[in-house]
């Protein structure tokens, strides 16, 4: 078997221009995609990692992201991320895909290992880390079960596509479970104020690229209460083919999917 790892990014951003590179820790060394890429590299069963860019001079900076990286670069339709990641595939021949956008930096890549343990063993379509804030995990998904998603859906909504591969109806899924629930934060970086928050809480994990880990950031959620705020119940949440829903709903949607998985596996941090 084998994984590839594509990290979904762009440098356009309506809310936070270039956010995937603005610098995160305090000397102003290292970016979201510095700190993504070093994440990805702890996990041993992760056999390549691409960096899924689109093919618009825009984005030709991201070259020299993913040299500095030592990763490798993908680029092509602006809005086809399942394009990407499909192409990405056949060039590797990988059986399963992770699925990283850039600006989750915080994704816990030291989860990687067991979900795509999980993967093979039980013979899974999808793998994700659950109970954990938005913005945290990966998500491993097997080029079949892409393929078929791809064939479904307008090409338009591939950024929703946890939705579609997160779907024990269709497809054999499994979570990680953390035992204590923080799926009430969100640690992805959208605007300005989310990034104060990360780079604050960059500093107090060791204000490194390699100081990431889901322990680490769940232990500072307890420890700090008040830096993190919950994201409130009634927050509108946008879904594919202009749909919405307030939060509370989607988190009741989420908990019916994991109920619903082939397999939870409780994880000890």
């Amino acid at each position: 078997m084998k994984t590839v790892a594509c990290i979904i990014a762009r440098t356009t951003s309506s809310r936070l221009p270039l956010k995937v590179l603005r610098s995160f820790d305090s000397e102003r060394r290292v970016s979201m995609l510095d700190i993504i890429s070093t994440s990805l590299k702890k996990a041993r069963r992760v056999d390549d990692i691409f960096l899924c860019t689109s093919s618009e001079s825009c984005d030709d900076i991201m070259e020299d992201v993913a040299e500095k990286n030592g990763i490798k670069l993908y680029r092509g339709a602006a809005t086809a991320v399942i394009e990407r990641m499909l192409a990405v595939a056949e060039q590797t021949q990988a059986d399963y895909v992770i699925r990283v956008t850039g600006d989750n930096v915080f994704t816990a890549g030291d989860m990687l290992d067991e979900q795509i343990a999980q993967c093979y063993e039980q013979q899974l379509d999808y793998c994700r880390v659950v109970n954990v804030p938005l913005g945290i995990t990966a998500e491993v998904i097997k080029v079949t079960a892409l393929k078929d998603i791809y064939a479904k859906i307008d090409p338009e909504v591939s950024e929703y596509l946890m939705l579609f591969a997160f779907d024990p109806a269709c497809y054999r899924c499994g979570v990680l479970k953390v035992e204590k629930d923080y799926s009430h934060f969100s640690l992805t970086v959208d605007t300005p104020a989310d990034l104060a928050v990360g780079r604050a809480l960059l500093r107090e994990l060791g204000d490194r690229a390699d100081a990431v880990s889901l322990a680490g950031v769940l232990r500072m959620l307890d420890q700090k209460p008040d830096t993190f705020k919950a994201i409130p119940m009634d927050t509108n949440i946008k879904l594919p083919y202009g749909k919405n829903v307030d939060f509370a709903a989607f988190l009741a949607d989420q908990q019916r999917r994991i109920d619903a998985c082939h397999v939870v596996k409780e994880v000890q941090l």
